[in-house]
């Protein structure tokens, strides 16, 4: 039972890389304005 991930967790955790994503592009992207 603790093997069996439930769906709204990995949802949640591909949100959690997706935001990690955003927040490094938009870093690069402020890197690249300055």
């Amino acid at each position: 039972m603790l093997l069996r991930i439930p769906l709204e967790s990995h949802i949640f955790f591909e949100q959690a890389i997706l935001l990690r994503n955003n927040s490094v592009t938009r870093l690069q992207n402020t890197l690249v304005l300055f």
